[in-house]
């Protein structure tokens, strides 16, 4: 207990020390360049910022819903288009402000400029289950991908640009063997029927999605 109780000072020490040394003691001010405007949004609190939104909505398997409310609430601002859809607020989470981008020419900028030109944060559920790129984003619907499918760097599994996986082609190719043989050869059911997904960073079924198969051929 006395052991607990000491690193919980020795980390609210450090926390007070780095919130006094990095916004309370003045710094030479810096001037906004005349012709440029940042991004709307706010930094939440001290150091943590909006760290505990993000990760309420991410363990109740709803992370695109803290880039939806935010997009909502800054969408009446200067950076929003013509079309009055938001596609770049500030944050703050774990202690970085950065610029969080809700497009997919946001994606685009990031892939091709990624440490070049400013601190960015890339979110893919800005874009993956952003309805104006895929109506009903949470209906399972593959007539999404026919034709020329989605826009570009609006669905990037595998990033884009020139960071792009070199795996894509062949994880593609496997999960298309995978889903083939298990289509033609088993009928399935699941354990949990309403099992939920959360995110921690990435999405996964809670527990651990289980089946029931059952071979066609009995």
């Amino acid at each position: 207990m006395e052991t607990t109780t000491f690193f919980i000072s020795l980390l609210v020490l450090f926390a007070s020390l780095f919130y006094v040394f990095c916004k309370i003691i003045p710094s030479r001010p810096r001037q906004q360049k005349k012709g440029y405007q940042l991004p709307p949004g706010s930094t939440g609190w001290p150091i943590i910022g909006e760290t505990f939104d993000y990760l309420r909505t991410a363990r109740n398997g709803v992370p695109e819903k803290f880039v939806d409310e935010r997009k909502n609430k800054y969408s009446s601002s200067a950076a929003a288009t013509a079309g009055g859809l938001c596609k770049v607020f500030k944050t703050s989470l774990l202690g970085e402000t950065m610029a969080l981008l809700c497009s997919a020419a946001g994606n685009k900028f990031l892939f091709s400029n990624e440490k070049k030109l400013v601190k960015l944060h890339w979110n893919v559920f800005s874009t993956h289950k952003n309805p104006e790129y895929f109506p009903d984003p949470h209906k399972f619907d593959p007539s999404r991908f026919e034709g020329q499918g989605p826009p570009p760097f609006s669905y990037v599994p595998f990033g884009g640009g020139p960071r792009m996986c070199p795996g894509k082609e062949n994880a593609r190719v496997q999960m298309l063997v995978f889903m083939y043989n298990l289509v033609t050869r088993y009928k399935w059911e699941m354990v949990f029927p309403n099992e939920k997904m959360v995110v921690d960073p990435v999405p996964y079924p809670t527990h651990g999605l289980p089946l029931h198969l059952f071979s066609r051929k009995s």
